[in-house]
């Protein structure tokens, strides 16, 4: 079967029940929680406490929720059922839903609706934190080893479609009625967001861990993948086995193979072992979090107080940020098969982090929304557009009956992303958005410099044109001319 995309969206039938699944729970979760929870969310919090500090302790205790929902999660659906945690995750949701509806239609106080607000966040957050690892685990198990890339970039660029036509409900909605960021235009929106929301979890009580592919599915482990296209047999090009130990073995030229070489720290700095290839991702993940949860949850009210839009405009800009992550996404998942995954991650995030940076010099032209919104959606774009690629590495080299657990860790990064949204906004309150901004771009450069490592260690995702070659660690000496034997 193909998986590409041009394979793929004329013949959805052939499609693996689970993958299409998960793909339509996707677009439908994600198109109502783009209505309420991107350029809704913050200003209704701001408008009920006039504070950018209670904004980042809400959006935070959301995030801490989901984290703290994701640890067990990822061990019940590894060790349990991952449909049986997705159900409850269902049943979370439609709680969620009834709290929501009840916290906003019900008249109180605007201190008593932050505070309900605030608890049927933490709802929220338990419920994805729930959903995700188990999801994506089952994601990854109903597709075969080596051939993820393009189908993670497909559910993905789903994902941020989602995201985007959320936004331009709102865009409609708006234009419609009243243009104006006021407590009850947005509680409209925000009530049909949250109840379509919640009534998305009913994809996942359908999802079944027995429609999973078996061994197709396996983490790439005791093989040695060698691409034709590279340089070429005793090149200078390091090429490895996938040892579950930890352990690695190259087939290299001499030169490279000789013990002053292999011996260097810098070397050894450079040519990690695969087993560090899921923790440095990992930890790569949390920095980013904590870096994002800074800054991201507040461009809403970055474009309302510094640019002066009206709801419209920034609906609009969260309309078109989702589209240039589809189309950067999709043009990464090409160029990755050329130059590497790990190399086209490393270009587009250092490249969004200099945009960053940009953006926070440029703070005399803020209200220039033209140039701003440029930037922005440019920079959101290259930032986010290899998070399929990185997530198609983890899921290559993570063993099946740990898969919930590792990808509970993009939901833990959350609770980094809670404590830095509260940091965040008490930066605002005391200097402006640009010290956040900074702070930021820094954090995301310590974050993409732990990817530098991997260049050296994953392989070019190629299917159908890889050769695999099982070798012995006897086997490598330094009279080694190239080959090893295949199989």
């Amino acid at each position: 079967m193909q998986y590409g995309w041009g394979a793929l969206l004329p013949t959805p039938v052939n499609l693996n029940i689970n993958v299409a699944l998960t793909l339509t729970f996707t677009l439908v979760y994600f198109l109502f929680a783009g209505v309420w929870s991107f350029a809704i969310l913050g200003p209704y919090l701001f408008l009920l406490t006039k504070s950018n500090t209670a904004v980042g302790s809400a959006e935070g205790l959301q995030g801490a929720a989901e984290a703290l929902a994701a640890i067990p999660a990822g061990f019940f659906a590894d060790k349990l059922s991952r449909e049986k945690v997705l159900s409850f995750s269902a049943t979370v949701g439609f709680l969620a839903t009834l709290i929501s509806s009840i916290a906003l239609l019900v008249p109180s106080s605007q201190n008593s609706k932050f505070f309900q607000v605030c608890f049927a966040l933490v709802l929220w957050g338990i419920q994805k934190g729930l959903w995700s690892p188990a999801l994506e685990a089952l994601f990854a198990d109903s597709l075969p080893s080596g051939n993820r890339s393009e189908l993670l970039t497909l559910k993905y660029s789903v994902m941020i479609a989602g995201t985007s036509l959320g936004p331009l409900f709102n865009i409609v909605f708006f234009g419609s009625t009243e243009d104006v960021w006021s407590v009850g235009q947005l509680t409209i929106v925000f009530v049909l967001g949250v109840l379509g929301t919640g009534l998305a979890g009913i994809f996942l009580l359908s999802v079944k861990d027995s429609l999973a592919l078996g061994a197709e599915s396996d983490a790439l482990t005791e093989a040695l993948i060698l691409d034709p296209d590279s340089p070429g047999v005793g090149s200078e090009i390091p090429l490895r086995t996938f040892d579950p130990s930890g352990s690695y073995i190259y087939a290299l030229s001499p030169k490279l193979l000789s013990p002053t070489n292999r011996d260097s720290l810098m070397y050894k700095i450079l040519h990690p072992p695969i087993s560090w290839i899921p923790g440095l991702l990992a930890i790569s993940d949390v920095l980013y979090g904590i870096a994002s949860g800074m800054t991201v949850k507040f461009f809403p009210l970055f474009f309302k107080n510094e640019s002066h839009l009206p709801p419209t405009a920034v609906n609009f800009v969260f309309v078109l940020s989702p589209l240039f992550i589809v189309l950067f996404s999709a043009i990464a998942t090409s160029v990755s098969k050329k130059t590497g995954r790990v190399q086209t991650v490393l270009i587009a995030e250092g490249s969004g982090i200099f945009l960053l940076f940009l953006m926070a010099a440029l703070r005399p032209y803020w209200s220039n929304a033209t140039l701003i919104i440029v930037l922005y959606v440019i920079r959101t774009g290259l930032m986010n557009c290899g998070a399929p690629l990185q997530k198609s590495i983890l899921m290559d080299f993570v063993d099946k009956s740990s898969r919930a657990r590792w990808n509970s860790l993009d939901n833990i990064s959350s609770f980094g992303w809670s404590g830095s949204a509260v940091v965040g906004g008490i930066l605002i309150d005391r200097f402006d958005y640009g010290a956040t901004f900074i702070i930021t771009a820094f954090i995301q450069l310590v974050a993409w410099s732990l990817l530098i490592p991997l260049v050296s260690v994953v392989p070019r995702e190629n299917p159908g044109h890889s050769t695999y070659l099982a070798v012995a660690e006897s086997d490598v000496n330094e009279e080694t001319p190239g080959l090893l034997g295949a199989v």
